[in-house]
This record gives structure tokens, sequence and C-alpha cells, in this order.
């Protein structure tokens, strides 16, 4: 949408989403800025899939053209999204991290003090096993790391129930294993869900019920409540605010007309009972601590 033609880039389709959001006070997280399926690049780019000096010299161009424009305007950079097993635009390990770098030093040209996020859509990482390129995506931010390519928070997505191989419905427990795999990159995770409150593809599964506003509505809550026990989990976001009729998505918190759903109230109550202190705590020492241990004849650790 912002550069159907190489080198000519046109932000009229996101400059009112800005201006709307600096009128409101609100923190923008832009991007992910590359995301190598298919139907997210530009048709002059996908003739050219698997020719990487291209894709390299056109992710230089556009970050240095979305850093301009909005680099003054964004509180976070989303760089990338899936890049570590894309099967449709594979790249080796080494590529992976250069046109990361690539977009982390274009878009920072303006402005160098805004957090980097990477994005992992798949974080079960099926395809490690059948793309002979993929990587897992602990293996990509170890290695972004050790480069150089300094990422400051990653975003994590678990939206389910949906058609497609990378949206089939997990166990919670499932996903309880995936984030605490996830620990080992010792970065903050940003975590986004949802799922949908209707009928949908039967491949997809479905969580102890077929869907509905009641399914979506307790699974939110339990899955909120699953993702913020981890203590390197910063922010859970629902992923779709309302849904869309024309293109059948009914994940949404909202209807397509801007009504709550019962997961919309769901959260928000959850969000009130964690805004408010649970209750009296009183500062111990490690001293004390000791002492009372020592006291006990217990041994703590």
């Amino acid at each position: 949408m912002i550069e159907r033609t190489e080198g000519r880039f046109d932000f009229s389709s996101v400059e009112p989403w800005l201006e709307w959001a600096a009128s409101q006070g609100k923190v923008v997280v832009a991007g992910p800025l590359l995301d190598l399926r298919e139907h997210a690049l530009p048709e002059w780019l996908r003739a050219r899939c698997g020719d990487f000096d291209a894709l390299r010299n056109a992710v230089w161009r556009y970050a240095e053209a979305v850093g301009d424009l909005v680099g003054a305007r964004t509180g976070m950079w989303n760089v990338a999204a899936g890049i570590n097993d894309c099967a449709w635009w594979p790249l080796k390990l080494e590529q992976m991290v250069e046109v990361t770098r690539r977009i982390a030093v274009g878009l920072r040209k303006s402005r160098r003090e805004v957090p980097i996020m990477l994005e992992i859509p798949r974080p079960f990482a099926e395809a490690v096993g059948s793309l002979s390129r993929a990587v897992t995506p602990t293996t990509l931010v170890d290695t972004l790391g050790t480069e150089g390519v300094g990422i400051d928070c990653v975003l994590v997505k678990f939206c389910m129930g949906q058609a497609g191989a990378d949206h089939l419905t997990r166990d919670l427990l499932e996903v309880s294993a995936a984030l605490d795999a996830l620990r080992s990159i010792r970065k903050t995770l940003f975590v986004s869900i949802d799922v949908p409150s209707g009928p949908t593809d039967p491949k997809a599964g479905y969580w102890r019920a077929p869907w509905s506003a009641k399914s979506q509505s307790i699974w939110a809550l339990q899955m909120f409540q699953v993702a913020l026990s981890k203590g390197h989990v910063g922010t859970v976001l629902w992923n779709t605010l309302a849904d869309d009729a024309s293109r059948g998505v009914t994940c949404g918190l909202t209807t397509g007309d801007g009504m709550p759903k019962p997961a919309f109230e769901a959260l928000v109550k959850a969000r009130r009972r964690l805004a408010k202190p649970l209750g009296d705590w009183t500062a111990t020492s490690t001293q004390q601590v000791r002492s009372q241990a020592s006291a006990s004849g217990g041994d703590h650790a």
C-alpha cells in the first residue's frame, strides 16, 4: 500500500491514523516493516523472490522513508515479523540478521532512542523441522544479539481458532510451555492474543466448546492470566479490536458496529482488579529473613 511502485512512497493510508494518535496522546507501535509472506509484499518485489540484493536494497530505502515520516511520532518500531521461518521467501540466518540490521539502522537515522521490537507470529516453530533454512525464534534473537543488532523486546502472537496452519487451537498448557521456552532469550515479551466468537474453519479446532461469544470470553480471561503469570511478560494485547463481517472475522472484542462483546467486559474487569493494590505489604529486609531462618533452623536460599 505504501510502495506500490519501486522507490515511490505513498503514506496516505497511514497518515490519518498517525494524526489521530498524536492528537489523542497515544503511543504508536509502527510495523512490522518487513513481512516476507507473499501477500504482504508489493508486486514488483514479489517478482524478484529469491534475489537477496534486491530485498536488502528495498528494505533499506523503505526503512529510511518510514523513519523520516513516522520517526517523530513513533514510540516503538516493530522491525520484522516471522522472518525466522518464512517459507515463501526463505533466508539464510546471516541474511535474516543483515535485513534486520538494515531496517534498524535505517529507522534510527531519524531517532536513535526509539525501542525496537521483533515479532514472532509462529511461536511453536513447527516449520523448523520441514524447512531447510528455518530457525527457531530463540536462535534468531540470540544471533541478532551476538551480531550487535539490539532488540529491546519481542512480540509473540497466539491467535488461534482461525483458518490456516498458523492459527490452530492449542491447549493453554502448551501455550504456557511455549512462553516458558522463550524465557531464555532474556527479552521482555509482548503477548498478542485472540480467538473467534463464532464458527470458523473446523480444522482450526476449538477450546473446550465450539467458538461462541461465551467461549471466547472464558478463553480470553484464562489466557490473560496464563500470560501475565510469567515474569518475563510485560504486556498482554488483544490482536483484533472489531469484527469485520466482510472478511468473516469474528475475533474482535467488539462487534462490527462497536458494541462490546463478553470478552471485552471480562478483560476490562480483570484489568480493573489488577489496577488496585492486592493488600497491605511491608518490606522485610534480607537480614530479618536470614535471622528468622536461622531461628527456625530452616534452609532458605
